[in-house]
C-alpha cells in the first residue's frame, strides 16, 4: 500500500524476526526454509528470484563491502544541533557514506546481474498486489544504479541512452513519489519531499540533496 511501504524488505524482517523469537535455535536450513517460503507466499512465484538476490548480495559482503545506503550520522551528535557542523559538510558526509568500495566495474556487474532477477520477478507476479511489493523491493536497487551511472551517462552517453536514463530516472522520483519516500529524516513531510523531486526530473539521485539544512518553511 502506498504511504505504508519501506525498500529495505520490512515485511520479511518481521516475519524473520519473529520466527527467530519463536524459536532461537532453528538451523540455518530452517531459515533458509522459512525466507524462501514468505518470498513465495509474499512476492508471488517470483518470489524465488527475489529470495536469490538476497542470497546473492549476501555472498558479495563476504568479500566486498558494498553499501546500498549509508548514515549520515558520521560525526558527532552536535554537529546535527543549531550551530554544528556546516550544511554543506553535512551534505558531503551523505554522499561519502554511500561511496561503495569496490571498483566502478564490479559494482556495475553486481547491480547488472540483481536487476535481472527483480527483472524475473515482477515478469511472474499474478497480480498488481504482488507487482507492487516486487516493484517497491527494487527500488533501492534503482536509485543506487543511477546514483552512479545518471551523470556519466548524460555527460557521454548517446541520445537514445540519454533518452533511457531520463525515463529510467522519471519512474524512480514517481515510485518516490506513489510510496511516500522520505530522502531525509531531517525536514518535512514525506510528501513534501517526494513533490519537490518532481521537478528534478533531470537530476540524478546523487543531486537530489538530503536537505536538513534546508528552511522547510520555503
Amino acid at each position: 500500500v502506498p504511504g505504508d511501504g519501506a525498500p529495505c524488505f520490512s515485511e520479511l524482517k518481521c516475519y524473520l524476526l519473529s520466527s527467530l523469537a519463536y524459536d532461537p535455535y532453528m538451523t540455518e536450513e530452517e531459515f533458509r526454509f522459512r525466507m524462501n517460503d514468505f518470498c513465495k507466499h509474499y512476492y508471488g512465484p517470483g518470489g524465488k528470484y527475489v529470495a536469490e538476490y538476497l542470497y546473492k548480495w549476501a555472498e558479495y559482503a563476504k568479500s566486498e563491502h558494498y553499501r546500498f545506503n549509508g548514515s549520515p550520522f558520521t560525526g558527532d551528535v552536535g554537529d546535527f544541533a543549531p550551530g554544528g557542523a556546516p550544511p554543506e559538510e553535512l551534505d558531503r558526509r551523505c554522499i561519502a557514506t554511500l561511496a561503495p568500495s569496490v571498483p566502478p566495474e564490479k559494482l556495475r556487474e553486481a547491480v547488472r546481474e540483481c536487476s535481472a532477477l527483480f527483472d524475473r520477478a515482477e515478469s511472474l507476479a499474478r497480480d498488481e498486489v504482488q507487482r507492487g511489493r516486487v516493484r517497491l523491493a527494487r527500488v533501492h536497487l534503482d536509485y543506487y544504479e543511477l546514483f552512479y551511472t545518471f551523470d556519466e551517462v548524460m555527460e557521454k552517453g548517446t541520445a537514445e541512452e540519454k533518452k533511457i536514463m531520463l525515463a529510467r530516472n522519471e519512474t524512480l522520483i514517481r515510485d518516490v513519489w506513489n510510496y511516500r519516500f522520505k530522502r531525509t529524516l531531517y525536514r518535512g513531510a514525506s510528501l513534501e519531499q517526494a513533490s519537490e523531486l518532481l521537478g528534478m526530473l533531470d537530476k540524478s539521485p546523487r543531486q537530489w540533496g538530503y536537505g536538513w539544512h534546508r528552511d522547510p518553511n520555503k
